[in-house]
C-alpha cells in the first residue's frame, strides 16, 4: 500500500509538472507566429490562452501565457494548415505572396527558412499555404476575364494601367514578361485584362474633357498624426544603413515601416509597394502624417518620407547618412517629387 501511494503521488506530481504553463515576454520585433514556432504550438492556441483578438499587434514587454503541451485539455484542436508550392514569377516579393496566400511576411519567411528581407529569384520555389477548398455551394463556374492589348500613351505607367484595368502591378508585369520597375515607352503594346462586359473599354485617345478632380481620402486625425510624428522625431540622427529596419539604424523604407507599424499602420517593405498601397492625396491637400514620394536613384517611387507640415518632411536619408528633417521645397526634392499617399 505504501509503495502504491508513493507511486500515485509521483505520477500526479509528474503530470502536474508536465502540464505547467510558461510565460513568454514579448521582445521588440517579435511576432506571434515566431513565438508559436519557438514553443512548437499554434498561433491559435496562444491567442485563445491570452484572449488576443488581434494577433498582429503585440507590445514589447507584454507577458504571454504559453500553454503546456501545445493546448489546454478543453481547447478544441486547431486544424493544421495545408501547404502547396509556388514558383516565383516576375514582380513577386514576400509581401505580395504573403497577401496572396493569406499569410504574414514573417510566417512565409520562417516556413521557407529565409529572412523577411530576402530578395526572391525568378524560378525559385517557395512553400505557401494552400487555399481552403470552397464549400460545394461555392463551386460554380466563373467565367475568366479575357485579355486585350493596349498601346502606351503619354503619362502611362504600370501603376496607372494596373488601376485602369483592375490589376496589380506585379500581375500586369508578369503577364507581359517585364519587371515591376520598367519604364514604359510611348507606343509600346501591353497585354491587359479586358474590362467586364458591362464596362466600357477605356479609349486609347487622350480624353477631350477635363478629368474629375480626385477627392482627398479619409484622414486618421491630428491625434494619430502627432503620435506618429512624435515617434519619428525620436530617431533624428539615427544612422542610415541600407537594408536596416531599426531601431539602431534604418534605410528609407525601413524607417517608415517601423514608425507607422507602431501607430497601427502595417506597410509593405519597399517604397515602391508603399506607393501602390497608399491612397493618392490631391496636390495642395497634404496633411501631417501623409507620406511623400520622390524619384531619386531609379525611376519610380524610390525614396519617401513623412510630411510634418510647414513644408517639411522627415526621412532616413542616404545622402545625409541619418534620419533628418528636410524642406519639401529644397531644390533636389522639389524637382524629384512624385506625389503623396495617405494610409
Amino acid at each position: 500500500m505504501r509503495v502504491l501511494a508513493c507511486t500515485i503521488l509521483f505520477v500526479a506530481f509528474a503530470a502536474g509538472t508536465a502540464l505547467a504553463d510558461t510565460t513568454h515576454i514579448v521582445q521588440p520585433g517579435e511576432t506571434l507566429w515566431a513565438i508559436a514556432s519557438t514553443h512548437g504550438i499554434s498561433v491559435g492556441v496562444i491567442a485563445r490562452a491570452n484572449g488576443l483578438r488581434d494577433v498582429d499587434r503585440l507590445q514589447p514587454g507584454q507577458r504571454l501565457v504559453i500553454p503546456a503541451g501545445g493546448s489546454r485539455p478543453d481547447a478544441p484542436a486547431a486544424p493544421e494548415p495545408r501547404y502547396t508550392t509556388h514558383k516565383i514569377n516576375a514582380g513577386d516579393t514576400l509581401w505580395v505572396l504573403a497577401r496572396r496566400f493569406g499569410m504574414s511576411v514573417e510566417e512565409l519567411a520562417a516556413l521557407n527558412g529565409i529572412t523577411p528581407e530576402a530578395t526572391l529569384q525568378l524560378g525559385q520555389v517557395l512553400k505557401v499555404k494552400a487555399a481552403p477548398a470552397p464549400p460545394p455551394s461555392a463551386k460554380r463556374a466563373v467565367p475568366s476575364r479575357q485579355y486585350i492589348r493596349v498601346r502606351v500613351r503619354p503619362g502611362d505607367t504600370l501603376w496607372a494601367l494596373a488601376q485602369r484595368y483592375d490589376m496589380s502591378v506585379p500581375e500586369i508585369a508578369a503577364l507581359n514578361g517585364i519587371g515591376v520597375d520598367t519604364t514604359l515607352q510611348i507606343g509600346q503594346v501591353l497585354k491587359v485584362k479586358a474590362p467586364p462586359a458591362t464596362a466600357r473599354v477605356p479609349s486609347v485617345r487622350p480624353p477631350t474633357t477635363p478629368l474629375r478632380r480626385i477627392s482627398a481620402p479619409p484622414y486618421r486625425g491630428a491625434a494619430w498624426a502627432n503620435s506618429l510624428i512624435g515617434l519619428a522625431r525620436r530617431f533624428i540622427g539615427t544612422k542610415y544603413r541600407w537594408g536596416a529596419t531599426g531601431p539602431a539604424a534604418f534605410d528609407c523604407s525601413g524607417f517608415l515601416q517601423y514608425v507607422y507599424a507602431r501607430t497601427g499602420v502595417s506597410l509593405p517593405r519597399t517604397t515602391y509597394y508603399m506607393y501602390q498601397a497608399g491612397r493618392p492625396v490631391p496636390e495642395g491637400e497634404l496633411l501631417p502624417g501623409d507620406m511623400v514620394f520622390f524619384t531619386t536613384y531609379r525611376p519610380g517611387p524610390s525614396h519617401a518620407g513623412i510630411y510634418l507640415g510647414d513644408d517639411r518632411f522627415i526621412h532616413s536619408s542616404s545622402g545625409y547618412g541619418s534620419v533628418t528633417i528636410t524642406p519639401l521645397s529644397k531644390d533636389y526634392y522639389r524637382k524629384r517629387y512624385l506625389g503623396a499617399r495617405r494610409f
